[in-house]
């Protein structure tokens, strides 16, 4: 009889946990999207498109332009980091800026691409099948998918920790 109660201690203890890193996830989600939100709507991408080729044509250095969260993309495709990290890195200390406005309103990996067009002679990472797979799953995330995916590692985590005991 204890053992019971034991067993169903365990499973509303598992319960709670899920429950409680589902709130994390949403609160997350939402506090990213607060901070998009915010940002302007209009043409920031096209105008800083346009920045960048005509300092490149008048032969002026782009370094007085910024490119951190373009870096900082980069950085996380070579490291394999995770892109839900690069959405709040880039949510709180660049939420103005125009390739963080155009990485949301993108949907899919292809229409991001074709934005970024322009700059493929200067970022090939984005273009090679390792940045192309990041991408999809920052867009994943950006919608929400992973949350299911989080949950079943998490159960199957907890099944086979349960094994153990």
């Amino acid at each position: 009889m204890k053992f019971d109660n034991i067993e169903l201690l365990r499973e509303d203890i598992h319960r709670k946990d899920l429950q409680l890193i589902q709130k994390i996830r949403k609160r997350d989600m939402l506090l990213i999207e607060e901070r998009f939100k915010k940002w302007e709507n209009g043409s920031g991408w096209d105008d800083f498109i346009r920045m960048v080729e005509s300092d490149a044509d008048n032969g002026k250095e782009a370094a007085e332009m910024d490119f951190t969260p373009i870096k900082m993309m980069c950085k996380f495709i070579e490291n394999s980091g995770d892109p839900l990290v690069y959405l709040k890195a880039v949510s709180v200390s660049h939420p103005g800026h125009p390739f963080c406005q155009m990485v949301i309103e993108c949907e899919t990996v292809p229409v991001f691409l074709t934005r970024l067009k322009p700059l493929e002679a200067n970022l090939p990472l984005f273009f090679q099948d390792n940045g192309k797979k990041w991408l999809s799953e920052l867009f994943d995330v950006s919608k929400g998918f992973v949350r299911e995916k989080y949950e079943s590692e998490t159960q199957s985590a907890l099944h086979i920790a349960g094994a153990c005991a």
